[in-house]
């Protein structure tokens, strides 16, 4: 199944589809996904009429509908890209993605927590390539998985970390998805978070915000006299001696 998952989603994706095709193939790729059909519907599924497409839709339950209509989405943005850079975006994936380019993006787009996450999701791809681009796809493999974690709602606040800064619940939100650093480490003070490498591919690259990406992530201490590293049962150990 998941072979066949594989093999007929790279076809859909890179054939000369039409964007309004895109729930169809939406649908092809549920019917092998979730055992709903026979996935040889998919093969004319232009020729499906409206109310079996519809029967095939409430035959899905919420969470299962909820990625077919991003599917859906993914369809429609990459339809915009074009077949040969989608060709190119399925064959560098396999190169870096151990031949299952069809479950990175399948397994990115399930987890997305809002539908408008599909296209900066596409405008990375779009900015992806082989040979000279913005992205490499190891680049991009890491951008997406990171972009899944952040909740929609605080996606907005990246380019707040363009400068060291806290702000209280999506300063852990942000870090926790692993797109901020630890900027500034204090003793007596709030630390602050800086945007990583990661996070100004995705504003950049992603949300299409154009903020010069640093050359480096310096970490600053701020309130401490000397630090140094012990030897403890465990490794080494860093210590630091604070200042009054």
């Amino acid at each position: 199944m998941m072979m066949n998952f594989q093999k007929r989603f790279k076809e859909l994706y890179i054939s000369n589809y039409k964007k309004d095709d895109a729930i169809e193939l939406s649908l092809d790729i549920a019917c092998l996904l979730f055992g709903l059909a026979d996935p040889t519907l998919g093969a004319a599924m232009n020729a499906v009429k409206a109310p079996i497409k519809k029967g095939i839709i409430n035959m899905l339950n919420f969470s299962q509908r909820q990625f077919t209509e991003k599917l859906e989405q993914f369809f429609i943005q990459s339809f915009e890209l074009g077949v040969d850079k989608r060709r190119e975006i399925i064959e560098g994936l396999d190169k870096f993605g151990n031949n299952k380019s069809a479950n990175i993006l399948c397994d990115v787009i399930d987890k997305f927590d809002d539908n408008n996450k599909v296209e900066i999701l596409c405008n990375l791809l779009r900015n992806t390539s082989l040979g000279n681009s913005a992205l490499t796809f190891e680049e991009f493999i890491r951008a997406s998985y990171a972009l899944k974690k952040i909740p929609y709602v605080d996606i907005k606040y990246l380019r707040e970390f363009d400068n060291d800064q806290y702000i209280p619940g999506v300063t852990e939100s942000l870090y926790s998805a692993g797109v901020i650093y630890q900027s500034i480490i204090t003793f007596n003070k709030m630390p602050s978070f800086h945007l990583n490498l990661i996070g100004y591919h995705i504003l950049n690259y992603g949300t299409l915000e154009q903020i010069s990406i640093p050359k480096s992530f310096p970490v600053k201490f701020i309130d401490f006299i000397r630090a140094h590293f012990e030897q403890g049962d465990e490794g080494l150990i860093f210590c630091v001696d604070y200042s009054k």
